[in-house]
């Protein structure tokens, strides 16, 4: 007859005394008495006993944890060969791994002071599936678009080689490529002149035929922007572009780097780069970008000018966000833009600026379907009238979203809404006098003889201050529309 894997563990088990031990000398436990020579030698022969039993058992229980870890060990491999994952297809499994992250955000913050690794850590990424067991790895380096993203900082070290390592297994792969400062601005100048890094920076801009969407956040006028000068003229499947340089002491013109890009067809810029080295001709990009550098102050957001200068150039824009002041040298002249669909106008201001009004006026917006102003500067003027005409020449528009922080009179706003006749979603956040604007929208659509915003589906109120006692009455009046939320409750 076969034996019992436990055979072995219950002779010594056997032999174990069961029955619980007996004091030789109770009556002394818990007291201050001192044993006689003869119930010390009584305790001394219960001790000894003691220490073997529980040597006998500490024997045993190493020999049992040997077992159950040798066990866990074999039921853990057999497990895994009824794992789920192992009926997945090698195409299943690369398709998977196409959706996993690739070690970079997919969108990059919208500030200088980027502080992002890079994406060769073996935590995250690529990098992290070829750990799991032979199969995935095998999946993982065969399989090349999710190698095809390579973020790299500039820093002390060489990073040449796993640079290589991506740009391999990526094969032919359309490249996202984002090259940083170092985060620590006092580091920046020792870094610079480090020939790694201009090494690095060399192999990436020999796959430049490769590169379709690039970030750069690099000190316009540092030397790294030579080590790129193999780029120039290669780049003919780039199709998204970013360019947010690092603080400098001023605004710094385009890089001629990036000159004759005819398949672009989005372009971030911020306000530490001119437009003004930008090629002439830019029907392809349909998304554009400008955006202030870090700082709630006037002089971080672009002056209106520079902004006007570039767009005036993308005559077929789709959608556009543009982070500027109204500070201008020159006029205000009138600007087409017959496509754009979306434009988001975030706005500074200082009474000596250009009025609001002769932006308002120049745009020619035909098809536009939305339209988002926002002005976080106390002093801004609405120019309500002008803003009502720019309202009234886009008969396309259903969406609408305005924010101001200025006081603004509640019959200003409601002129403003009286031009939007096809707006089916309207968003307003306002400083004061909510709940007169909410008021006057609930009786003017239900008005017969001229309601205002008669497609309205949908409105988002959001109030900086406002008394709930007097509101509930007119909050309760918009309760017809399908979509309604008000917001910024004190």
């Amino acid at each position: 007859m076969a034996r019992s894997p436990w055979s072995k563990y219950e002779a010594p088990l056997a032999h174990l005394d069961i029955e619980e031990r007996v004091s030789p000398v109770p009556e002394l436990l818990g007291t201050n008495t001192v044993p006689s020579s003869i119930q010390a030698d009584a305790i001394r022969q219960f001790l000894d006993g003691v220490d073997n039993e529980l040597q006998q058992l500490e024997s045993i229980l190493l020999k049992l944890a040997e077992r159950r870890d040798s066990l866990r060990s074999s039921a853990d491999g057999h497990r895994a060969l009824l794992s789920p994952a192992r009926k997945l297809y090698p195409d299943l499994l690369r398709e998977i791994f196409a959706h996993c992250p690739k070690g970079a955000p997919t969108h990059y913050p919208d500030t200088t002071s980027i502080n992002l690794p890079d994406n060769f850590s073996p935590h995250h990424g690529p990098l992290l599936l070829t750990q799991i067991c032979r199969s995935w790895r095998q999946t993982a380096i065969t399989t090349p678009n999710i190698w095809s993203t390579i973020r790299f900082v500039l820093g002390p070290r060489s990073k040449t080689d796993p640079i290589n390592l991506w740009l391999e297994r990526s094969a032919n792969c359309d490249l996202t490529i984002a090259l940083l400062e170092h985060p620590n601005p006092s580091s920046r100048a020792a870094i610079w002149g480090l020939s790694c890094n201009e090494e690095a920076l060399g192999l990436l801009a020999s796959q430049a035929h490769r590169w379709k969407s690039a970030f750069f956040s690099l000190c316009i006028g540092g030397p790294h922007w030579v080590a790129l000068d193999g780029a120039k003229g290669k780049m003919e499947r780039l199709r998204h572009l970013t360019v947010h340089p690092s603080p400098g002491l001023n605004q710094r013109i385009m890089p001629t780097l990036f000159t004759g890009l005819s398949g672009l067809t989005y372009l971030s810029l911020n306000r530490h780069v001119s437009g003004e080295g930008f090629p002439e001709d830019g029907s392809n990009i349909k998304h554009f970008r400008y955006e202030k550098h870090e700082g709630s102050h006037g002089g971080s957001f672009v002056p209106i000018g520079e902004c006007l200068e570039i767009t005036r150039r993308l005559p077929n824009l789709e959608s556009c966000l543009l982070q500027c002041s109204m500070f201008t040298l020159t006029s205000i002249t009138n600007i087409t833009m017959v496509e754009l669909k979306d434009l988001q106008i975030q706005m500074a201001y200082h009474p000596r600026d250009r009025k609001p009004e002769e932006l308002w006026k120049a745009l020619q917006l035909p098809n536009l379907s939305a339209l988002t102003i926002t002005s976080q500067f106390p002093s801004t003027p609405l120019d309500h009238g002008a803003l009502a005409s720019l309202i009234a020449r886009c008969p396309r528009l259903t969406s609408l979203f305005l924010a101001w922080y200025s006081a603004l009179e509640p019959e200003h706003i409601i002129e403003v809404l009286q031009q939007a006749s096809r707006v089916s979603s309207l968003r307003l956040r306002l400083h004061e006098y909510s709940a007169e604007v909410i008021s006057c929208i609930a009786q003017s659509t239900a008005s017969e003889l001229r309601p205002m915003l008669p497609s309205l589906e949908e409105i988002h109120i959001s109030m900086m201050s406002f008394l709930r006692s007097r509101t509930s009455l007119q909050m309760n009046s918009l309760r017809p529309f399908p979509k309604w939320s008000p917001a910024g409750w004190p």
